[in-house]
């Protein structure tokens, strides 16, 4: 209804709140302290599953992921789920923003989704963050088209493909695949980071 997050858990919930089965859609959120999680608001545990997250966005000018934002601690479980055409603005992480959490990220499509600045699937800030069987591609951003850790971020790829995702910022930092930097770390198994435009990866000052 583009009146806030359409979906918020902060009252610390755990693995046993599911949210099961919706499609969350066109939320729309404005201002620094809205400017989180137009779709999904999570600053707790809870599992997400065979949920379709779309069309959310800031208004009028951007925030922290527009799909869904997970904050303070932060370390849900999101499973067989779509997030997708989610337009985060002028902030980062257009499809998921992920800030001093560890969420574990399984069977996802992160398609489509776009921010001006960084991570146009996830960004991310201080966190901790697992990736099984998950398809990034077609995502924008200024840099880091599919992902872009900074500041202390570690990533565990497993099975995960990275394709045809853009960086736009002809900087020096366009990487259409993967920007880390800041004492950030990617581990990478049995995964293909392919036809991302710019470079694959950059390595800013990250491991």
């Amino acid at each position: 209804n583009q009146s806030g997050s359409v979906v918020v858990f902060d009252n610390n919930e755990n693995s046993s709140a599911v949210l099961a089965g919706f499609t969350i859609t066109n939320g729309a959120c404005s201002g620094y302290l809205e400017g989180y999680g137009a779709g999904i608001k999570c600053y707790s545990s809870p599992t997400i599953k065979n949920c379709i997250v779309k069309n959310n966005f800031f208004v009028p000018a951007g925030g922290y992921g527009a799909g869904i934002a997970i904050r303070f601690g932060g370390s849900p479980l999101i499973i067989n789920t779509l997030i997708v055409q989610n337009y985060g603005g002028q902030e980062l992480g257009g499809g998921i923003w992920i800030e001093d959490s560890s969420p574990v990220i399984e069977k996802v499509i992160i398609s489509e989704n776009s921010v001006l600045t960084g991570g146009g699937g996830i960004a991310s800030l201080n966190s901790t963050v697992t990736l099984n069987n998950v398809l990034l591609n077609n995502n924008n951003a200024n840099s880091g088209g599919g992902i872009h850790a900074d500041a202390n971020s570690t990533f565990y790829l497993n099975h995960v493909t990275i394709a045809d995702n853009n960086s736009i910022y002809q900087n020096g930092f366009e990487s259409g695949g993967i920007l880390h930097t800041t004492n950030s770390s990617i581990f990478i198994n049995n995964s293909i980071i392919w036809n991302n435009n710019g470079s694959q990866i950059i390595d800013n000052v990250g491991n």
